[in-house]
């Protein structure tokens, strides 16, 4: 066998092994991207739905103990500093409005809980005109506490009229106590526990 045969053999086999070579490397290289790139999927994928989890999801319901706790605190809070409406109507002055911001720092201690905000009246006056009044007070408190910072979906307003008076009387001190507002804790997710709450407030 001549030399420039061999020369040519070994030309060619140089150039076989060096075409091996680079295809093996190419899929070696291509594997390595395709995994990144599913990699980066997954990534993406649970990175949203973690964000979105943050973003959409609701607090646990809070535990019948802890609402029993809030439930006092709240109670508590109210007995010392009720929501005062002038006579005969759901107007809350200035000093009734700093009284709700401070109500709305307490309930915001309380997560994972709902809030049926309870509007009563004394006995005096028509059954018709005190079921607007209680409603439009509770109503009223609610779009105050979401003012301040309450999630409206946590907050239920009910107006009850003269139906539950605590005495059943139309003197002044009955008038006083009949006259309130109740705030009723119960963990998100059920329904109100209506009479949970120790009756406060007044006008």
């Amino acid at each position: 066998m001549g030399s420039s045969t061999k020369f040519l053999i070994g030309a060619l086999i140089t150039a076989l092994l060096g075409w091996l070579t680079y295809s093996a490397t190419c899929k070696v290289r291509g594997g390595g991207d395709g995994g990144n790139a599913a990699s980066g999927i997954a990534a993406d994928t649970n990175a949203g739905t973690l964000s979105e989890s943050g973003d959409t999801a609701a607090e646990a319901p809070a535990s019948q103990a802890a609402v029993a706790e809030c439930q006092g605190d709240i109670n508590a809070f109210m007995a010392t500093k009720p929501i005062q409406f002038q006579s005969g109507s759901a107007y809350i002055g200035g000093e009734s409005l700093a009284v709700i911001s401070e109500l709305a720092a307490e309930i915001k201690k309380c997560a994972g809980t709902q809030i049926e905000v309870q509007g009563h009246t004394s006995l005096t006056g028509g059954a018709d005109t005190n079921q607007a009044i209680s409603q439009a007070r509770a109503q009223n408190v609610v779009d105050a506490l979401v003012k301040d910072g309450i999630a409206k979906e946590r907050l239920i307003a009910k107006g009850y009229g003269a139906s539950q008076p605590l005495e059943n009387a139309l003197t002044s001190a009955a008038n006083a106590k009949n006259q309130r507002t109740v705030l009723v804790i119960t963990s998100a997710g059920s329904g109100p526990a209506s009479g949970a709450a120790t009756p406060t407030g007044g006008q």
